[in-house]
């Protein structure tokens, strides 16, 4: 059995691309040897800020002869096709055999030692793992995450011959960049990794996101703090480091009245530290940090971090003191752009106004709420750490002397950005009118969501407008604030029915883990019921009530109905051509049961609604069983069908039957 250990020494992989590209190569590598039959009993991928590391054991070493049965098309499939799979081989038609409906090739392989095939495999590979972002550099051919600067590739601490690009592999790797960055020459797996370790660098990523874990539990026990909960900062980190030393630093008294999240912004985005909170649960005047310097002393380190950090503390405190000097309300944001085709943000805030004076009237503090919620847009924290958007907003407000509830609609109105918790309140009502504005102007701008792609999130928006009606319960008319909210834009297309069948879509989405498809596709059509709470007490109604007796009894009504009936359309009912007592008795019903269906549908009582039109049962059967609908007589035919119309067209208000 043989090792093999290969080693992609590059410049600084992104921290965040690391797990990925870990599972990525093992799973390349792991497909690779079983498309050639290679056993093996362990293979398993390393990574870190400058390695890429493969390492394999248990591989045979001695592969035998095969016979490999390869399946091509169908004997029966165009010469095009036939053609294609031979020139896939390299064959000719000759070298086909029929089995059944089908071609195959039969490919002999001879015997192979291991050594004269692992080449090939390991070359064709390294370049299959597809990167999030990659480069060319100098005159090289090969596109890499970054400048790739060494192969080491040692099979049984043999150097295996081969080359990628520009580089041929030897049996060198190198340790920490900053400590100790000497090649050295490698013998073994086990060799490489006890030399790296002495050179200062942990190669297993999960060892090192351990260590970290590990030792900031011990400073957290020390200190009587307890670091942010914070997964990706600490995947991050551990992506950053190739050596773990934990430390933990203090925060000047003087920056600790700027607001936490402002703090905690700058610690986590520009400085990779965890910010920490006390026993309180309050904000702590302490973070932790990862050194990746070894054998430096660790107060010089501490020292220096807490520097670099004042520095920018000082300048998070002095944007702070400035913003506070013009109020919100004098802010202009005619100079932010929303989008070049509508406008700017302060046009956007006139329509958020207007929107609120529509959607709630008498409600003040909406109205105030909107005319603010953007104006931090143009204060230097937000400049600075554009996350803070609505976060700054919110302190402000306050400082200004407004109520805590419009300061608060403010912070909040972004949500949901994702999963995240919804706004509630009077943020929910700003957040609403919020994006239905940008849903509705970022599509009269031309833009829209294509297939994976939806760079302006509108998607996101769609489904942050039904989660907040659902959850607020709120009574809105999506095609009146729609149709309000269009009248804004200087346009000349009327794309207000794409914006509601967009919404629409994205409702249907949104209910598919909860109910069958044809349930949703009958219940949902907002140009018929454009009240998503009315939309939400149909569907919980429809699924229940059509997989009852009752519910099966009148999709049954339904159907009989709509097979009579065509496309045409039909003359009002003239009741003077009735000639019997059985469609007259059903035409008696019908009249008497209308306006009750329609009163029930208004408020909303589908189980109502269903039932009057299910009274319609016995007359429609007698009708059915008695009556020939397409009379010799084309005139009375068209006047009964113009009351099964009339029939149908009850239960089209309720919802599309044709789909149950």
């Amino acid at each position: 059995m043989a090792e093999l250990l290969l080693e992609l020494y590059t410049e600084e992989i992104p921290a965040m691309m690391q797990k990925a590209v870990e599972k990525g190569f093992e799973d390349i590598y792991n497909k690779a040897l079983s498309a050639e039959s290679i056993d093996y009993t362990h293979l398993k991928t390393y990574i870190g800020p400058r390695r890429i590391t493969l390492h394999i054991d248990g591989l045979q070493e001695e592969l035998e002869a095969q016979n490999i049965e390869i399946k091509g098309p169908k004997s029966t499939a165009p010469d095009s096709a036939i053609d294609g799979f031979c020139r896939s081989k390299g064959i000719g038609r000759d070298s086909l055999v029929i089995k059944g409906e089908c071609y195959f090739y039969e490919k002999k392989i001879e015997a192979r030692s291991l050594k004269s095939v692992l080449p090939k495999i390991i070359v064709e590979n390294i370049g299959k793992y597809v990167w999030p972002k990659s480069m060319y550099w100098g005159d090289y051919k090969v596109k890499w995450v970054r400048p790739l600067l060494n192969i080491l590739c040692i099979l049984d601490g043999e150097i295996l011959a081969l080359e990628y690009a520009h580089l041929k592999a030897n049996n060198k790797s190198f340790g920490h960049r900053f400590a100790d960055y000497n090649a050295f020459e490698v013998k073994s797996f086990a060799d490489y990794k006890e030399q790296l370790h002495t050179k200062h660098v942990i190669l297993d990523r999960a060892e090192r996101l351990e260590l970290i874990s590990t030792s900031i539990k011990k400073l957290e026990a020390k200190h009587n703090i307890q670091a942010f909960d914070e997964p990706k900062l600490l995947e991050e980190v551990a992506g950053l480091n190739e050596h773990i030393n934990v430390l933990v630093g203090e925060i000047d008294k003087r920056f600790l009245h700027i607001p936490p999240e402002a703090l905690v912004s700058s610690m986590k985005t520009h400085q990779k530290f965890f910010p920490c909170k006390d026993a309180t649960n309050g904000f702590a005047p302490y973070f932790i940090f990862v050194s990746n310097v070894p054998g430096a002393d660790n107060n010089e380190i501490i020292r220096g971090n807490e520097k670099v950090l004042s520095a920018r503390l000082a300048d998070a405190l002095y944007f702070y003191e400035q913003d506070q000097k013009t109020p919100l309300k004098d802010r202009d944001l005619s100079k932010i752009v929303f989008h070049a085709n509508i406008g700017t943000m302060q046009d956007k805030v006139g329509r958020l106004i207007h929107l609120a004076e529509y959607f709630d009237k008498g409600n003040e503090d909406l109205v105030r709420a909107a005319s603010l919620c953007k104006s931090d847009l143009v204060s230097e924290m937000v400049g600075e750490f554009p996350e803070l958007q609505g976060i700054m907003g919110d302190y402000y407000a306050k400082q200004e002397g407004e109520n805590k509830e419009i300061a608060l609609a403010i912070r909040d109105h972004y949500k949901p950005m994702g999963t995240d918790d919804l706004p509630k309140g009077l943020a929910a009502k700003l957040a609403l009118i919020d994006k239905i504005d940008s849903l509705v102007g970022l599509m009269v701008a031309g833009e829209r969501a294509t297939g994976s792609k939806d760079p302006f999130a509108l998607r996101r928006m769609a489904l942050g407008i039904i989660r907040i009606i659902l959850a607020e319960k709120l009574d809105v008319n999506l095609t009146a604030i729609v149709d309000l909210n269009y009248t804004s834009f200087a346009t000349s297309s009327d794309i207000k029915p794409e914006i509601i069948l967009f919404i629409e879509d994205r409702l249907k989405n949104y209910y598919k883990d909860t109910y069958d498809t044809q349930v949703i596709r009958a219940a949902i059509d907002l140009s018929l019921e454009d009240n998503i709470l009315i939309t939400d007490l149909k569907l919980r109604f429809l699924d229940e009530f059509s997989k009852s007796q009752s519910g099966l009894e009148l999709i049954e009504v339904y159907r009989r109905v709509t097979n009579i009936l065509s496309d045409e359309k039909f003359d009002k009912i003239d009741v003077t051509l009735f000639n019997n007592t059985h469609e007259k008795n059903l035409y008696n019903k019908l009249l008497g049961i209308i306006p009750n269906v329609k009163a029930s549908i208004g408020s909303s009582d589908f189980s109502k609604a269903f039932n009057q039109i299910l009274d319609l049962k016995t007359p429609l059967t007698s009708f059915f069983d008695n009556v020939m609908v397409n009379d010799n007589d084309p005139i009375i035919a068209q006047n009964r069908k113009a009351m099964l119309f009339e029939l149908s067209n009850l239960f089209k208000q309720i919802a599309h039957f044709e789909y149950l």
